[in-house]
């Protein structure tokens, strides 16, 4: 009779402890992504990244200005041009070089290495690094122009809508540049278009253009891929000039996080081509956050955030460095009762990660990651609201936009999925199946390749799950890519080498940030949707 009460008192306690690990599993999705709970399959299409076109008058002194400018920039060019053989006797220095000319050179040029600078696939990483360093920043145009642009823009003159802080901007791109202001009694952020910005770019476009044509028919230079490169570049920065796109962004970015308080992007006031209008999003530069406790919850909430973007939404904002990350703490007046239910999950949860996992899947194995990255999570969580603490993730200027197609979006994770099972054969043919269509590649090339790839793995894929470190992989394939003149879509590239960086930002704040355990919530919910993922995520493993 005692050994039936006491099978009967654990069988309570156990089925007490399961229902209370599927409440806080509930309530941590919702407390952090309450999108988890729902499958949202955008329709996003890369048409949409083609929608915003500016008007154009071409007067007939068109051709002698962009000849005049040629002249310009030949000039501009001409130092590193000419002293390119130094580039194989003293790399750095001739990079240095080509750095400060694209600055001199003007937006588009500095646009043109910002965008290169996510191309390892196809420039290496040495020069993607210290193209990355490019600063986007140019002379302020006066307030006087600032005053004609909005009124030619919204027929009303701007101090009599908007409470300027100061005459001089916070900020200058080298599209635009920023003000802070109030409007209706509300903090908000001006960001006014330089003028004449369009017409010099449309100048160094056409010349692009016509260089890019000449670039194709160069053997040593085929690999780049003009102008099929130039056109998904020219797309991204006509996009970017546009700020009625960058409206459209936040809208919908906005609208894919309404459930995440956690994560937040400034909301659009007004918008036209030349001006934007938005919240002020106050926050400190990740840079100079210093909190050692809120670094951990905003590694995680970053990467999730990616993740989310990436494989729920169809719609990722493309520009992610550290620069257009800010974060923001605020003050939690909790009392001790109102802190009881998380301290109970954290103990409940504790208690369920000593279960065994029986069911021998990838998708278990994939569990067992997201079970211990969970805890560690609401232990951070917890402590930081005994601290009085909540740490909100701001993310800004969302230009640059990366929509991928179903497939490729299928494609990305099943990368994902091969990294992390292990399996280097499978992992090669899908980055070769991502290769551009004109390339032939011949038998000789894909041994070579699936070698470099299987090499990969060996060094870098013998650690458990939680210490891989996935950036470093696509690193190393986007290299592998380089070394044999083979590069993949533009999009593919941006993607990867967005992830690079955001894994880098994470590791930084967090050295333990668990990148595996992050992606294993979104793979389960894309399984739902695509067989081959689900597949995969069944195979039993011994």
């Amino acid at each position: 009779m005692q050994i039936f009460k006491g099978v009967l008192k654990a069988s309570g306690l156990g089925i007490a402890g399961y229902c209370g690990y599927q409440f806080g599993k509930f309530r941590f999705q919702g407390f952090q992504y309450s999108s988890l709970l729902e499958i949202q399959l955008n329709t996003f299409s890369q048409d949409y990244l083609k929608r915003v076109r500016l008007t154009e008058n071409r007067p007939v002194f068109n051709f002698f200005r962009q000849q005049l400018r040629l002249l310009q920039l030949m000039i501009i060019f001409f130092p590193v041009l000419i002293s390119f053989p130094l580039y194989y006797i003293k790399k750095d220095l001739w990079l240095n070089l080509l750095v400060r000319t694209l600055e001199y050179a003007g937006p588009l040029w500095i646009k043109l290495g910002q965008w290169a600078s996510h191309r390892s696939d196809i420039f290496g990483q040495e020069v993607v690094n210290k193209l990355a360093q490019l600063r986007d920043h140019s002379e302020a145009h006066s307030f006087k122009d600032t005053l004609k642009i909005y009124k030619d823009e919204f027929k009303v003159d701007l101090e009599k809508e908007i409470q300027i802080e100061s005459k001089e901007p916070l900020a200058s791109g080298s599209i635009g540049q920023v003000y802070r202001g109030k409007y209706k009694n509300q903090d908000v952020a001006v960001k006014v278009r330089h003028p004449n910005v369009l017409t010099h770019l449309r100048s160094d476009l056409e010349i692009l253009y016509n260089v890019s044509n000449i670039i194709c028919y160069i053997p040593f230079l085929k690999n780049l891929a003009m102008p099929v490169t130039f056109e998904e570049f020219s797309q991204t920065l006509m996009n970017q000039v546009d700020f009625r796109f960058e409206a459209q962004n936040l809208d919908i970015l906005n609208d894919n996080f309404k459930k995440t308080p956690e994560v937040v992007f400034p909301r659009v006031i007004r918008a036209s081509e030349s001006v934007l209008i938005e919240t002020f999003e106050e926050g400190v530069h990740l840079q100079k956050f210093d909190d050692q406790q809120g670094k951990k919850i905003i590694a995680n909430l970053g990467l999730k955030a990616f993740y989310k973007m990436l494989m729920l939404d169809n719609f990722i904002h493309a520009d992610l460095h550290a620069g257009n990350m800010l974060i923001r703490t605020e003050s939690v007046n909790e009392s001790i009762f109102a802190q009881i239910p998380d301290y109970i999950f954290q103990q409940v949860q504790k208690l369920i990660n000593l279960i065994p996992t029986y069911t021998h899947t990838n998708y278990s194995l994939l569990e067992e990651e997201q079970k211990r990255d969970e805890q560690q999570y609401w232990d951070e969580v917890y402590n930081s609201k005994k601290n009085n603490k909540k740490y909100k993730l701001i993310l800004i200027d969302p230009g640059m936009v990366t929509i991928l197609t179903y497939n490729d979006r299928v494609q990305f994770i099943k990368l994902i999925m091969f990294v992390v099972l292990k399996q280097p054969h499978n992992c090669s043919e899908l980055m070769l199946s991502l290769t551009r269509p004109e390339y032939k590649i011949t038998e000789e090339q894909k041994v070579n390749f699936e070698k470099d790839i299987e090499d990969i793995f060996t060094k870098l894929c013998s650690v458990p799950l939680y210490k891989m470190d996935l950036g470093l992989i696509f690193k190393g394939m986007l290299d592998i890519l380089n070394r044999n003149k083979l590069n993949i879509e533009g999009h593919f590239a941006t993607l990867l080498t967005n992830m690079m960086i955001l894994e880098s930002i994470g590791r930084k704040l967090d050295p333990n940030l668990n990148i595996v355990s992050k992606a294993s919530p979104f793979i389960y919910m894309a399984s739902k949707f695509d067989d081959g993922i689900s597949n995969l995520l069944n195979i039993r493993f011994a």
